[in-house]
């Protein structure tokens, strides 16, 4: 037989629910980050490069913001999957130990 391998379902399930909770804080980040361009656009009106720069990193920022979104949803899907593998496992190994148990003896 192997090792054992254990399993701690409380903190995987705390990782699926806070990944997913950061993915969220991500994705709403763009609605933010609008208004704050929008607050710069709107008083540097005479300042064009300053502008534009406000207007560039936002950009940029938003493609990065959404790769780090998508990569840790990836990795919150993961999660997810090793935990209910094993949340299956575990619960198709104790019906067959209880079946067992169950069984009727034969002499």
């Amino acid at each position: 037989m192997g090792p054992d391998v254990k399993i701690d379902y409380i903190t995987l399930t705390d990782l699926v629910t806070y990944l997913g909770e950061i993915v969220e804080e991500l994705r709403g980040a763009g609605d933010r980050s609008g208004q704050i361009r929008d607050a710069i656009v709107k008083e540097m009106d005479e300042h064009e490069e300053l502008r534009q720069q406000a207007i560039d990193s936002e950009t940029r920022w938003n493609t990065k913001r959404s790769n780090l979104a998508d990569g840790l949803e990836e990795f919150k899907k993961h999660a997810n999957d090793v935990l209910t593998g094993f949340q299956d496992a575990d619960a198709e190994i104790a019906a067959d130990m209880e079946a067992a148990d169950n069984a009727p003896c034969v002499a």
